[in-house]
């Protein structure tokens, strides 16, 4: 059975945090799912 997978991750829209997430979203699965936020709606 596969299951997808949520991340959620704040802080996404710049710096260490929007790092985090490019690295996350190329180590799942395309299935999966990756939420982010920040304060800067660019």
């Amino acid at each position: 059975m596969n299951t997808s997978r949520i991340a959620l991750a704040t802080g996404a829209n710049q710096g260490l945090g929007r790092a985090f997430v490019e690295g996350l979203a190329a180590r799942m699965h395309r299935d999966d799912l990756v939420l982010l936020t920040g304060r800067n709606h660019e």
